[in-house]
């Protein structure tokens, strides 16, 4: 969103960020606040879990991309 205000300011949004930007500034710092808190152990979780989810997310798009199939290899399925 921040990128898109910048790129085409005439663009009407339906919706806008209360105290823009300080909202989504003090949102990151607290988010890091609570997680420099958190044991190593439930960061190295997080991570793996993480890369898991993006592996798994990225190989079945790959599979089932509507922009990667064309007509003839649509049809064959």
């Amino acid at each position: 969103m921040i990128v898109r205000r910048k790129q085409s300011p005439g663009i009407t949004a339906p919706f806008k960020v209360p105290l823009y930007p300080l909202t989504p500034i003090l949102a990151i710092a607290g988010c890091l606040w609570i997680i420099k808190d958190l044991r190593s152990q439930t960061l190295l979780a997080f991570i793996g879990w993480t890369a898991f989810a993006l592996i798994f997310y990225f190989a079945y798009s790959v599979r089932n991309s509507r922009l990667n199939k064309t007509p003839e290899h649509a049809a064959h399925q």
